[in-house]
């Protein structure tokens, strides 16, 4: 910023590390907030500003109407459908168990 604060926003394991390299500390419940989050099929984004984290973000796709049953019908064809993604493993969990359900 113009003043000289330096912001951050991003994945909340790098802005962690990026906040402790300048000194900071780490509020005792971000994992378990971030994980909430994610359990909920959401991507957590912690916020930070020099040597602090700020809050975190819920950062929330949202499924389009119809794609289970495209998804169904690709399979019916002998099309195996994979997800890719930078997702936390806890956020990728939650989608596959309780939309995808690739098999």
């Amino acid at each position: 910023m113009k003043d000289g604060r330096k912001v951050r926003k991003g994945a909340v394991d790098a802005i962690r590390k990026w906040v402790e390299e300048q000194g900071g500390e780490i509020p005792y419940n971000l994992q378990a907030e971030s994980d909430k989050i994610a359990s909920q099929g959401g991507t957590p984004l912690a916020v930070a500003v020099d040597d602090r984290i700020y809050g975190l973000i819920h950062l929330k796709d949202t499924v389009k109407p119809g794609m289970r049953e495209r998804f169904e019908k690709l399979r019916s064809m002998g099309i195996k459908i994979i997800m890719c993604t930078g997702d936390n493993p806890i956020t990728v969990a939650t989608i596959i168990n309780n939309f995808y359900f690739i098999s």
